[in-house]
């Protein structure tokens, strides 16, 4: 498989799905959307009010990480060198930003992140814990999508599309 960014829509998508990244996604929110069924209970307006949430703190959420998280600057303490591998990936990323397999979120970081969705169970009755679940994943899936697109270099036919990737 050739890690340079295809250029036809069809070859955008199915490169896309190739990769680990998106696969745990898709399988997570998969997985998040079978259980919320299983645990069904009409979905409330706490629910569009998790909805709502998600989507206002996103944009928030997603600078602060690549400012505070993938800008991290290493540095050196007490003769180490503090540098971790999700800013080494992201430099490398910035290096050749056309290379495919330095576009997704590395595999290392999703059981860093899994306590994260764990919480939610604690705190909120499963039904509202799974649809929080199930839209931050889909989020992430969507940023995945975004950002691996915008790398292609398919020419969007619309002017949205266009807009996005010229962004």
């Amino acid at each position: 498989m050739s890690n340079k960014a295809p250029v036809l829509l069809s070859d955008v998508i199915k490169v896309f799905v190739r990769y680990p990244s998106p696969r745990i996604l898709l399988g997570a929110v998969g997985t998040a959307f079978a259980a919320r069924l299983y645990y069904y209970e009409l979905w409330s307006y706490w629910d569009i009010a998790i909805i709502a949430a998600i989507l206002v703190t996103w944009p928030i959420r997603e600078w602060l990480i690549h400012v505070y998280i993938l800008h991290f600057k290493p540095f050196t303490l007490r003769g180490f060198k503090i540098d971790p591998l999700i800013g080494q990936k992201h430099r490398e990323h910035h290096k050749d930003p056309e290379c495919v397999e330095k576009v997704f979120i590395p595999t290392h970081i999703y059981p860093l992140v899994l306590p994260l969705f764990l919480i939610w169970p604690l705190i909120l009755p499963i039904p509202l814990a799974l649809t929080l679940i199930i839209f931050d994943l889909f989020m992430s899936l969507q940023y995945e999508w975004t950002h691996y697109f915008v790398h292609t270099k398919y020419q969007p036919k619309t002017k949205n599309w266009q807009r996005l990737k010229d962004n």
